[in-house]
């Protein structure tokens, strides 16, 4: 019995292992949802623990949009040992969290 408990847990691993070589670690990410849009410009966050641009949400977000810009903002942190700071209305560089009609721009339009 045990023997078979083992080999149901090989298996299970190597499926989880061969599907994750062919979707890839994330499979919801699409031809349809990936951005290929590459930036001719190097955009520096952050720089010896000094947050350089800040996350940007519409100032009428819900709560949905509020608290993925509060988790982007602690992983954030954690990588770079930067405080970003969360602000609304704000037109400069920024880190945008929002949806393309939220913040239009050509180059997101353009995918």
């Amino acid at each position: 019995m045990f023997r078979i408990v083992k080999l149901i847990l090989k298996i299970n691993i190597l499926l989880v292992i061969f599907f994750s070589s062919v979707y890839g670690f994330s499979p919801h990410i699409t031809d349809e949802t990936r951005n290929f849009y590459k930036s001719k410009e190097i955009v520096l966050i952050a720089d010896k623990g000094v947050a350089k641009i800040p996350i940007v949400i519409k100032e009428n977000a819900d709560n949905t949009g509020r608290e993925f810009a509060e988790e982007l903002a602690y992983y954030l942190e954690k990588i770079t040992g930067a405080r970003f700071e969360i602000k609304t209305n704000f037109s400069g560089q920024g880190i945008f969290v929002g949806t393309i009609k939220e913040f239009p721009t050509p180059s997101a339009e353009k995918g």
